[in-house]
């Protein structure tokens, strides 16, 4: 699991927004790679703007974050085909 503050506020990061889906963003390092080595990629935590929320808000996103870390076994994955669904040019097979 991928564990990032993002400066922006969430509709920043959207298919409509100025820098576009964060997973977009973070697939070539929170999917991509792990993929590749054989890792179970888990949905990321995402907490944004935390520069810019009050004390008790960030206390609040500490306690989420230690929640999710200690549900990690059944936090939900994020699924990509496997190198063998693609064809030699690296093109996805059709199905």
């Amino acid at each position: 699991m991928c564990s990032v503050t993002i400066g922006g506020p969430p509709p920043i990061y959207s298919g409509c927004g100025l820098n576009g889906p964060i997973s977009e963003i973070l697939f070539p390092s929170t999917t991509e790679c792990s993929i590749f080595v054989g890792f179970t990629v888990i949905e990321p935590f995402l907490v944004h703007a935390p520069a810019r929320v009050s004390d008790g808000e960030r206390q609040r996103w500490l306690d989420r974050y230690r929640e999710c870390v200690l549900s990690l076994a059944n936090a939900p994955t994020i699924t990509h085909p496997k190198l063998a669904d693609f064809d030699d040019a690296h093109v996805l097979k059709s199905v």
